[in-house]
């Protein structure tokens, strides 16, 4: 009888917590300054797709002939970059933290920087990226280093 009972509060508490939510990712095909890159989507999240290759039959597309394509992260202070290929054949070598933010915002104005909210440059997030100046952005540095010092 207390094993009914114990499974029954078990169930119970289950159902009433609360269940993460998960972030909607939104798809897009990439723009950046003007240039479309049609051969891919850029989500939401920060992640670069290419329409699929027949180099590697191992690999699984993550969706519709889609794979997922490798950042460079010890590139260019910690930030992610990819290398697209425009409709014409160029390579680009490009930030993935302004190529969501063009993507899915509006273009960078000249003279501005996308700023990670959390700091983190891996988090490649719409949420966490916002256009900011220069001294803003150094503002909001030294802020951030002053907190860290006290907290050690």
């Amino acid at each position: 009888m207390w094993k009914i009972i114990c499974i029954l509060t078990l169930l119970y508490n289950l159902k009433i917590k609360p269940m993460a939510k998960k972030k909607k990712e939104t798809w897009v095909i990439p723009t950046y300054k003007g240039i479309q890159f049609s051969a891919y989507l850029i989500s939401s999240e920060g992640r670069l797709v290419s329409k699929m290759v027949s180099r590697n039959k191992k690999e699984k597309p993550l969706f519709d002939n889609y794979r997922l394509v490798k950042s460079d992260k010890n590139y260019n202070h910690g930030y992610e970059m990819v290398h697209p290929y425009d409709s014409s054949g160029k390579r680009y070598y490009l930030l993935v933290h302004r190529l969501v933010f063009e993507s899915f915002v509006c273009p960078i104005s000249k003279g501005m920087v996308i700023d990670h909210i959390d700091g983190d440059k891996r988090n490649n997030s719409l949420t966490n990226l916002q256009m900011m100046t220069p001294s803003e952005n150094l503002q909001k540095y030294h802020k951030v280093d002053k907190l860290k010092k006290k907290t050690k």
